[in-house]
C-alpha cells in the first residue's frame, strides 16, 4: 500500500528503512564472527604465554632440585657427619661400653624420670 505524506510515497521510506535494517543485520553477521575469532585467538595467545612461563619455571625448579640433591648428598656423606660430630665434641664410645635407653611415654611420673636422669649421669 502506498500512502502519500506531503506528496511523497511512504512506501519508498519503508523500503529504505528495510534496506538499512538488512545492511545493519548483514554487517553484524559479518563482524560478529570476526570478533569471536579474534577473542579465541587472543585467548590462545594468552595460553601460549602461560605455557612458556610454566616451562621456564619448570626449568628453574628442575635446576633447584638438582642443586638440592647435590647438597643433600654432600651433607649426608658419612665422613662429613663423622667430622661434624668430632667438631662438636662427640667422641666414639669405648670398647665394651654400652648405653641402655629407656623411653618414657609421658612425663607424668616425674620421680621415675628424675631417677633415670640420675642414673644416666653416673659414670
Amino acid at each position: 500500500m502506498s500512502q502519500f505524506f506531503r506528496g511523497k510515497h511512504v512506501k519508498k521510506t519503508r523500503k529504505k528503512g528495510r534496506d538499512f535494517l538488512y545492511l545493519a543485520t548483514g554487517a553484524v553477521l559479518l563482524v560478529l564472527p570476526m570478533l569471536v575469532i579474534a577473542a579465541k585467538r587472543s585467548a590462545l595467545v594468552n595460553v601460549g604465554y602461560q605455557i612458556t612461563e610454566l616451562r621456564q619455571e619448570n626449568v628453574k625448579l628442575n635446576e633447584e632440585q638438582v642443586r638440592l640433591r647435590a647438597e643433600l648428598t654432600t651433607l649426608t656423606r658419612p665422613d662429613r657427619i663423622w667430622q661434624q660430630a668430632l667438631d662438636m665434641g662427640l667422641r666414639p664410645m669405648e670398647e665394651g661400653r654400652h648405653l641402655e635407653v629407656q623411653v618414657l611415654e609421658s612425663l607424668d611420673n616425674v620421680p621415675q624420670a628424675e631417677a633415670l636422669l640420675a642414673t644416666a649421669r653416673e659414670p
